[in-house]
């Protein structure tokens, strides 16, 4: 354990920087990808909600909960893939 400290000691490694231009890309690389997953959960937490609500007034439990929950599961994977795969591997 005394030696690797000593190791470290001697050889001390800088953090890895990025030139300014590239850090500002990878920042906005990792927003984009931090609001695909908002928007994942809020557009299946909305059309459930929805779908509870239609239930209510339309005395159809649990139809449009269901429906609703599934195309929003569905439309939401099919956006979230869409982003992160980006425009250049989609054809």
């Amino acid at each position: 354990m005394a030696t690797a400290h000593l190791i470290l000691r001697a050889f001390p490694r800088k953090p890895a920087t990025f030139p300014r231009e590239d850090q500002k890309r990878v920042e906005r690389k990792y927003l984009r990808f931090a609001g695909v997953g908002v928007q994942f959960g809020l557009t299946i937490f909305l059309l459930t909600l929805l779908g509870i609500w239609l239930d209510g007034r339309l005395g159809t439990r649990p139809l449009f909960t269901v429906v609703l929950l599934l195309l929003g599961f569905v439309g939401g994977t099919w956006s979230l893939v869409r982003q992160v795969l980006g425009p250049e591997k989609r054809k």
